[in-house]
């Protein structure tokens, strides 16, 4: 697969991706959904004049720029502001069931990203359960296993610390 086919094709998943989560939005919310998300990934950056960069628009790039900062600067779409919302309530297992269940059942499969503030045992499960993929900031006070052996996250990574080999 030659360059040019990578690029149609990430930008086709993306695009599919973010029709998703900007469904029922208006449509120049929807291009800047996708602007920004396939920007951000072919930057490598979220500094906005190199997503315009990496957008390679027919326009001079100070007016995609501006047109980025526009929508980053203008009101979220209530639909999205309630949905985000739920999702980052926290602290009640309930809210975090319902948006878990909800972003299942608009993605299929998905990975969520989650704050220490996820790390419960509840959340654990509801994610194995609906085999998802998880990645969840740890408290340091949290007990993981080792080799069979029960110990203290903080005690793993001094550990880790200690015995990784330095640049």
């Amino acid at each position: 697969m030659d360059y040019t086919t990578k690029i149609s094709v990430l930008k086709r998943a993306i695009h599919k991706f973010t029709a998703k989560i900007s469904a029922g939005m208006t449509r120049p919310f929807q291009k800047f959904t996708a602007d920004m998300c396939y920007g951000a990934m072919a930057a490598r950056s979220c500094v906005l004049s190199e997503i315009a960069q990496s957008l390679q628009e027919d326009t001079k790039k100070i007016n995609t720029v501006e047109r980025l900062a526009r929508h980053l600067n203008a009101e979220i779409p209530e639909t999205v502001h309630s949905h985000y919302t739920n999702i980052t309530s926290g602290g009640e297992f309930a809210y975090t069931q319902k948006a878990v269940q909800s972003c299942v059942d608009r993605f299929g499969h998905a990975t969520f990203v989650m704050d220490r503030g996820y790390d419960d045992n509840d959340v654990f499960r509801l994610l194995d359960r609906l085999d998802q993929t998880y990645v969840i900031r740890l408290k340091l006070n949290r007990k993981i296993r080792v080799n069979g052996k029960s110990i203290r996250f903080r005690s793993f990574v001094q550990t880790a610390r200690v015995n990784t080999p330095q640049k």
